[in-house]
């Protein structure tokens, strides 16, 4: 823990401080050459946070940045297991701090029928691999992200940034599962993830093309 900590600090001061030095300076000037363009830009920015952010649990301490409003299944669906695998037609890579509705929904039935079937394997596969310690010590992982982000809220109107941090114990609780399948089950199992993997990648691969050049 004290080494956590010390990385924080050092993250902190060596990192974070200078950034925020350099943001104000970049403000300023902006101020200065454009002050009117820059309020009104601040003012619409604000007023799209205001109206597109959930309610604190309080407005003072650690609680400013714990949202109690935002619909859980919404998030689940939406942005916890779809957005991070499969990118949403509307809003397109758009950002949730300035053109982006917290919840956006696909346009076509297909995408959640696919989440539905990774989600299902994922579950399958934790079962699978319930009594390995390493697949315990990943569900730990993923449960510090699921409290952080779901239950308390952090940054849950964006939580879909943060998946990298998580996603990667999919394909490993997969993976447990095609150990304990017989011969079949496993040849079929393969077909079923190569069909996935190679929509995944044709898929979002053509909304960013699609967002490239449009």
């Amino acid at each position: 823990m004290a080494l956590l900590f010390a990385i924080q600090q050092l993250q902190y001061y060596q990192v974070e401080i200078p950034q925020e030095e350099v943001t104000q300076k970049i403000v300023n000037t902006n101020k200065k050459k454009q002050p009117g363009k820059f309020e009104t830009h601040t003012k619409e920015r604000n007023a799209w946070l205001h109206a597109h952010t959930g309610r604190a649990a309080s407005s003072e301490g650690i609680g400013k940045l714990m949202d109690i409003s935002t619909s859980r299944t919404q998030t689940l669906i939406e942005n916890f297991f779809g957005e991070p695998i499969q990118l949403h037609q509307k809003f397109l890579l758009k950002d949730v701090s300035w053109d982006r509705p917290i919840f956006v929904e696909y346009s076509w039935i297909a995408n959640y029928v696919i989440e539905a079937l990774i989600v299902l394997l994922f579950v399958m596969g934790v079962v699978a691999g319930w009594h390995y310690k390493f697949m315990k010590m990943l569900l730990l992982w993923f449960a510090s992200d699921f409290t952080l982000h779901i239950i308390m809220g952090f940054a849950i109107n964006e939580v879909y940034i943060m998946t990298a941090g998580w996603a990667f114990i999919i394909p490993i609780s997969i993976g447990y599962l095609l150990r304990i399948l017989s011969h079949k089950s496993r040849f079929v199992l393969r077909i079923i993830l190569l069909v996935l993997t190679s929509w995944l990648w044709i898929y979002n691969g053509g909304q960013i093309i699609y967002y490239l050049i449009q």
